[in-house]
């Protein structure tokens, strides 16, 4: 078994970033929480984080799951991170459960992203799997 590209897993972590940072930052500070905006936000972070999977698992089809699942939940992982840090300087309350969810959540995303990497690279996206 081959050994997981640790770069490309980097790559897709910091592409999901560059897209979900702002955002989340949209989402909290500017758009108001009534707004319809706050939906169009929320599949945009969600594409993010497909396509950080995708981007991840794209040169390693072996191991697409892993890729996408560790690009997407470590990028997440390090985000909530530091938004808990924040709201624990702030005073504010911390709801301890938000870290594991929103973590694995953006895990399975990225996962779909990576399974979408891995149709694309083992047949072209043209042939059915059959199996």
């Amino acid at each position: 078994m081959r050994d997981l590209d640790l770069r490309a897993v980097v790559r897709g972590g910091l592409y999901a970033l560059a897209l979900c940072l702002p955002a989340g930052l949209l989402g909290n500070f500017v758009v108001d929480e009534q707004s319809g905006w706050q939906y169009l936000l929320f599949v945009v972070i969600v594409g993010a984080l497909g396509f950080g999977g995708f981007t991840a698992a794209r040169p390693q089809p072996q191991l697409a799951l892993s890729a996408g699942a560790l690009a997407a939940g470590g990028m997440a992982f390090a985000l909530q991170g530091i938004g808990i840090l924040t709201q624990l300087a702030r005073g504010e309350e911390v709801t301890p459960l938000s870290l594991p969810f929103v973590t694995l959540l953006a895990a399975c995303i990225g996962m779909l992203g990576g399974f979408l990497a891995y149709r694309r690279g083992t047949n072209g996206g043209t042939e059915q799997v059959t199996g």
